[in-house]
């Protein structure tokens, strides 16, 4: 991996193996009777023993835990700009989410420490998608 803009990171997985995950295109859909544009919360696809789509990305961080996040997408009302933040829990409590912010901090396939988030896109007409990269940078 380098620094920068990317599509996938690769990330050790809580078994100990190497994967890739990316996070799927988003879409924009116009809800209710006020016209509120909502985007769909992307799921990751992951790429390693198998290959699969998931809303949940579980991978080893800095400190040698085992977390799991799920990616929400925010439109903006105003712009309809969609930002993205992760809701982060603990492997042993998935169903209670520890925090939730705009980073996962994950250990790579070499045993470096990266820091991956989302930047923020512009408005996403109704019906198309938009890819969703990620900002990488490395910790260690």
């Amino acid at each position: 991996m380098n620094p920068g803009q990317s599509r996938t990171i690769e990330y050790v997985h809580w078994s100990g193996q190497q994967w890739t995950a990316s996070l799927q295109d988003v879409y924009t859909q116009i809800n209710g009777p006020f016209g509120i544009r909502t985007t769909i919360d992307p799921d990751f696809h992951h790429v390693g023993l198998d290959t699969h789509d998931d809303e949940w990305i579980q991978y080893t961080a800095w400190d040698g835990q085992q977390w799991a996040s799920k990616c929400h997408s925010h439109t903006d009302a105003l712009d309809g700009s969609v930002n993205f933040t992760f809701e982060h829990f603990k492997r042993a409590d998935l169903d209670n989410a520890d925090h939730e912010d705009g980073t996962i901090g994950f250990v790579a396939w070499d045993g470096s420490h990266w820091l991956a988030s989302a930047p923020k896109i512009g408005a996403i007409p109704e019906g198309q998608a938009s890819t969703v990269f990620f900002n990488l940078e490395r910790r260690s």
